[in-house]
């Protein structure tokens, strides 16, 4: 209870400052909607999706965005989440008209809107205040006041409802199959499909470690959960145990071995499909995966058709261990020589590579990935590329993910293109929970913002007439 009343102040302190801060604020030059229930059922929509929120906080008053921080405007909707559970649908709507003070007895006309909000454990009411001139339509609060829960109107349901559980089918399949490094994997298919008719389809590549076909880190899913609402937009996946999740490491290992040799046969496996469109079949890596998967493309014959790269620096995967590995074990000068071999890697010759052990592996596997340079193949197979990350990824800073690859493809922005979400986390989720060293503990299963799907599926369903 005590969090509860807690978060209702934090609510009035950063949405509904006093008046007088906002009075000598400036109009905003860019263009704010007519405030009507039709845009402000949008707003709070937008809101709850996580969407467009640069544009929503550009809305408020100008002092106000000097005293409430974007951030702050965004953590709002975490603690909302805590508090209430998931957000269902928008209800009742009514509205009143008022006059506020801004100073001595000046008074400005206001308007408030006020809609219910069905959420899953607590009900809320949003009190939505805007200036109620003719040309002057600023934001001034914004608040959450808890309600008694409603019946749902689904008159007001929107996009966001929680999925239908016929939005999938999944069936059971073998990577590699009749070989001795068959991989147990599932195809997730739209529901409801009709005969002859073909959809896209997508493999999905796993992060490091030796991970399961749900990629699950601590308490998480991630690929169950990517692959099923994918489905939920008319789109199909692959997912399948890593090889090493199954047959462990081998001492001369390389990365086409662990990865992409696997990945080509899921793509294949894909195009068999009577239900998939082989010339849309794409790959979506994840942070490590992200990395292969211009490998994987280029290795595909053809058959890969674009790419998706969550969650993922462009620096060299050796370089990226460099700086994460603890190697207080090494010498001054060991560390140093790591360090120098590490930034000539794809110079040194392979028998180099081989005398040499780095990271627990053999310094062939990382020389030979060099070899087939991620940032290299993407200019040259110029496929279309969706390079997608989370704001509160605490495993790779924005600086150091979206923003490398841009500075690193600035030149190829024809068929580059960039997203990232605030308040979502490495696995494109609301859970920003961690350790008391800032690292992220996975220790809830948060799903997967609905949103950062949903764009992925509109980027890769752009994309119709690709074929290779």
């Amino acid at each position: 209870m005590k969090r509860y009343i807690a978060l209702l102040l934090a609510v009035t302190m950063l949405f509904a400052l006093p008046v007088q801060a906002m009075a000598k604020s400036k109009k905003m030059e860019a263009d704010v909607p007519v405030w009507t229930e039709e845009t402000v059922r949008q707003y709070i929509t937008d809101y709850v999706e996580g969407g467009h929120m640069d544009t929503l906080y550009s809305y408020y008053d100008l002092q106000i965005r000097r005293y409430m921080p974007e951030s702050a405007y965004e953590k709002l909707l975490t603690e909302l989440e805590w508090m209430t559970g998931d957000f269902i649908c928008l209800g009742e709507y009514s509205s009143f008209e008022d006059q506020v003070r801004v100073s001595g007895n000046n008074r400005i006309p206001v308007k408030t809107h006020v809609i219910h909000m069905h959420m899953e454990k607590n009900d809320l009411e949003v009190y939505f205040t805007h200036k109620n001139f003719e040309d002057d339509w600023e934001v001034m609060s914004f608040e959450f006041v808890p309600a008694a829960k409603k019946d749902v109107d689904t008159g007001f349901a929107v996009d966001s409802q929680p999925q239908a559980e016929d939005a999938f089918v999944e069936s059971a399949a073998v990577v590699n199959e009749g070989t001795d490094l068959a991989l147990d994997a599932i195809i997730t298919l739209p529901a409801n499909l009709m005969d002859g008719e073909k959809v896209p389809a997508c493999v999905l590549i796993h992060d490091a470690g030796a991970l399961d076909k749900n990629a699950s880190v601590g308490a998480t899913r991630f690929f169950e959960h990517l692959a099923q609402e994918l489905a939920d937009t008319g789109i199909a996946s692959i997912r399948y145990d890593k090889r090493t999740f199954v047959y462990g490491e081998q001492a001369d290992m390389t990365v086409y071995d662990e990865v992409v040799a696997d990945a080509v046969a899921a793509a294949k496996l894909l195009a068999e499909n009577t239900a998939i469109d082989s010339d849309r079949i794409f790959v979506i890596g994840h942070g490590f995966g992200a990395l292969v998967s211009p490998y994987i493309a280029s290795e595909s014959n053809g058959l890969i058709s674009g790419m998706v790269l969550i969650g993922s620096r462009p620096e060299s995967y050796a370089r990226q261990l460099m700086e994460t590995t603890d190697l207080s074990g090494l010498s001054r000068d060991e560390a140093s020589d790591l360090n120098e071999f590490i930034r000539n890697l794809r110079r040194q010759s392979e028998e180099d590579a081989r005398s040499i052990e780095m990271f627990g592996r053999s310094g062939y596997y990382f020389w030979d990935m060099e070899q087939h340079n991620h940032v290299s193949l993407i200019m040259n197979l110029e496929l279309p590329t969706y390079v997608v990350q989370g704001r509160n990824d605490g495993e790779v800073s924005e600086n150091d993910g979206w923003r490398a690859w841009a500075e690193e493809l600035k030149h190829y922005g024809e068929f580059v293109d960039y997203q990232s979400y605030r308040g979502l986390n490495h696995m494109l989720a609301n859970d920003l929970s961690v350790d008391e060293n800032g690292q992220p503990q996975y220790l809830v299963d948060a799903g997967i913002e609905v949103t950062a799907v949903r764009d992925i599926a509109q980027w890769i369903l752009s994309r119709q007439e690709v074929a290779q």
